[in-house]
């Protein structure tokens, strides 16, 4: 083996070794920045419905008439006032009614609430509990709360007489913070 042989020899193992510890420092970087979540699961027997959500998120059982409950983001200062938050809310139907006709109320009612202060961003089709739903999100405020602006993002799925209706809310600024987390908990949502 000559000198020059040995030389690229050395240089290619120095080489090939520098780009090992490259790719492992990148894969270090991407495992590191991978977000873990420990998720309890919510159950009401009642209704039949299940939720898994961040151990770290206050659960309020039945906070309002519809509501079965509101899972509430902890707070990041001592100066926030509003609380990102899912809730699941329960719509008994008097009559069946086809998921269509539903999706208008539901859009009706909301654009009502708000009175010209909403600017719808989506809506269409999704897959709610495993089946085919209806998905609305748009930001929005009411006449009381003109400085704070907030996002909204509902889905829903109508089961023969019953409606069920998975909401996030958060001030829009603070909205896609948590949105990785409210999609897992969307995703697990479950009706028996």
């Amino acid at each position: 083996m000559t000198q020059v042989d040995k030389k690229y020899k050395r240089q290619s193992m120095l080489f090939g070794f520098l780009i090992f510890v490259g790719v492992l420092l990148i894969i270090i970087a991407i495992l590191a920045s991978i977000k873990v979540v420990d998720y309890a699961e919510y159950t009401n027997k009642q209704h039949g419905v299940t939720m898994k959500y961040p151990v770290f998120w206050e659960k309020v059982d039945a906070p309002a008439a519809g509501a079965l409950v509101v899972f509430r983001a902890p707070k990041m200062t001592e100066l926030d006032l509003f609380l990102p938050n899912v809730n699941i809310a329960f719509v008994p139907i008097e009559k069946e009614i086809d998921s269509a006709r539903f999706n208008e109320k539901v859009i009706s009612q909301v654009t009502g609430t708000f009175r010209g202060h909403i600017k719808v961003l989506h809506t269409g089709p999704v897959r709610v509990a495993g089946r085919r739903g209806y998905s609305l999100s748009y930001i929005g405020h009411d006449d009381q709360n003109r400085d704070d602006y907030f996002k909204y993002l509902h889905r829903w799925v109508v089961v023969g007489k019953r409606a069920y209706i998975l909401t996030y809310v958060a001030i829009e600024k603070d909205f896609d913070e948590n949105l990785w987390i409210v999609k897992a908990m969307m995703k697990s949502f479950a009706i028996q």
